[in-house]
């Protein structure tokens, strides 16, 4: 549930299955109503999505369009325009929160997010991000064009691999 001041401003429930061989996917949703949403065949859930701007980062790459579905929306899905930025250098771990990042290899992303519930030359909004290789994010910028919201990492608790 989405909340702002602590009253709920949205639920959604649901499943979502993304689409095999070539074939769209689908999203049922039950809350707040039964809807469903087609997803276009390629349609990435977000981890996936991080997954691949790692390992096109570590081949030196720099671009990834695709399709993403995350949840937030029963109307729409995201196309991502993601810029992969040159490898910066190895962490250095001397702010404490990085500590367990040293030696890390990271790069420069920026997200451009295009909602398919209607067409636009420009984005409705991009994020900015340092990306370690293990998946870790910091110095993030949400910039809405109008305002910009910097979020920093202050606290990290890397866990145990569990093998999953």
């Amino acid at each position: 549930p989405d909340e702002v001041n602590n009253d709920l401003e949205q639920q959604l429930d649901g499943d979502a299955a993304l689409g095999e061989g070539g074939r769209p996917g689908k999203v049922t949703f039950t809350l707040p109503a039964r809807t469903e949403l087609e997803l276009p065949p390629g349609t990435m859930f977000p981890t996936e999505h991080t997954i691949r701007l790692l390992a096109l980062a570590r081949k030196g790459a720099n671009w990834l369009q695709a399709p993403v579905f995350d949840g937030s929306s029963a109307e729409s899905y995201v196309e991502i325009g993601s810029f992969i930025g040159n490898e910066l250098p190895p962490e250095t771990g001397e702010k404490p929160v990085l500590r367990e990042m040293k030696g890390q290899r990271s790069w420069r992303i920026r997200l451009a997010y295009f909602t398919s519930d209607k067409p636009q030359d420009t984005p409705g909004y991009e994020i900015g991000y340092r990306l370690y290789e293990n998946g870790v994010a910091d110095d993030i910028v949400f910039d809405y064009g109008d305002y910009a919201i910097r979020a920093t990492l202050r606290q990290l608790e890397i866990k145990p691999k569990d093998g999953c």
